[in-house]
C-alpha cells in the first residue's frame, strides 16, 4: 500500500483510533491531571493532532505551515501545560497508530518507519514549538512586570502614599509621607489618621479617607 492509502485507513478508522487512544493510560492520567473528560480530550486535542499528523503524513506542510497547529498550541497554552505532558501526548499518539496497524494486520517495514520519522521529527518539533512559545510568554510577562516595576518606583518618589484599614488605622506610608509629616512608618502604625496632626503637609485628606472607610 501507499502512503495516501494508510492516509484513507487512518482517516475511515478516526473515531476508533482516538477511542482507543483516549483511552491509554498515559492519557488518562493526562485528562486527570487537566480535569479533562474523554471527549474533550477529543475534540480539542486528539482531533488537531491526528489533522496534523495527516497533513504531515501527506507532506501538505511542515510544522510552521499546519493550519491546525496555532490552534492546537493555544488550546494547550490555556490548560497551561508542561512541556513533558505535551512530549507525552505526541508519543502516546505514535503508539496508537502503529497498535492499530498491527491490529488491523496492514503494518509493514515501510509505513511504521514513515510513522517514526515523521512523529520524531514533526511532533518533537511541536513540543519544541510549544516550549518556545511559553518562554516567549514568559518572557513578555516578565518584562511587563519590570515596567511595572519601574513605573511604581517613579511613582513612589513623586507621591505621597498611606494606606488604612476599614477602621481608619494607618497601615503604610510611603517615604515622601515620611518626610513631609515628621513622622515615620513605626510611629504611624496602627495610628488613627484622624487623631494625628499633618497641618505641614498643607493637603486635605478627608474625601479619600471617608472614601476608604466606606469602600474597604
Amino acid at each position: 500500500m501507499e502512503v495516501k492509502d494508510y492516509h484513507n485507513i487512518f482517516q475511515k478508522n478516526r473515531e476508533s483510533i482516538l477511542d482507543s487512544w483516549s483511552s491509554n493510560m498515559n492519557i488518562v492520567s493526562f485528562q486527570k491531571k487537566y480535569k479533562i473528560d474523554k471527549s474533550e480530550f477529543k475534540k480539542n486535542f486528539g482531533n488537531k493532532i491526528i489533522d496534523f499528523y495527516m497533513d504531515i503524513l501527506l507532506n501538505r506542510c511542515t510544522i510552521e505551515q499546519c493550519p491546525v497547529i496555532n490552534d492546537l498550541l493555544g488550546l494547550l497554552k490555556m490548560q497551561r501545560m508542561q512541556v513533558q505532558d505535551v512530549y507525552n501526548i505526541c508519543f502516546s499518539f505514535r503508539e496508537e497508530i502503529i497498535s492499530f496497524l498491527f491490529e488491523n494486520n496492514i503494518a509493514s517495514k515501510e509505513i511504521i518507519t514513515n510513522i517514526n520519522n515523521s512523529v520524531d521529527k514533526n511532533l518533537l518539533n511541536l513540543t519544541n514549538l510549544y516550549h518556545q512559545s511559553i518562554d516567549e510568554e514568559n518572557k513578555c510577562i516578565n518584562e511587563e512586570k519590570k515596567k511595572t516595576q519601574k513605573y511604581s518606583e517613579k511613582i513612589e518618589k513623586h507621591i505621597l502614599t498611606f494606606r488604612l484599614s476599614k477602621s481608619g488605622s494607618i497601615t503604610y506610608i510611603n517615604k515622601n509621607f515620611e518626610q513631609l509629616s515628621g513622622y515615620t512608618l513605626n510611629e504611624l502604625s496602627g495610628q488613627q489618621y484622624g487623631h494625628l496632626d499633618f497641618t505641614e503637609l498643607n493637603t486635605n485628606f478627608e474625601e479619600i479617607i471617608d472614601c476608604v472607610k466606606k469602600e474597604g
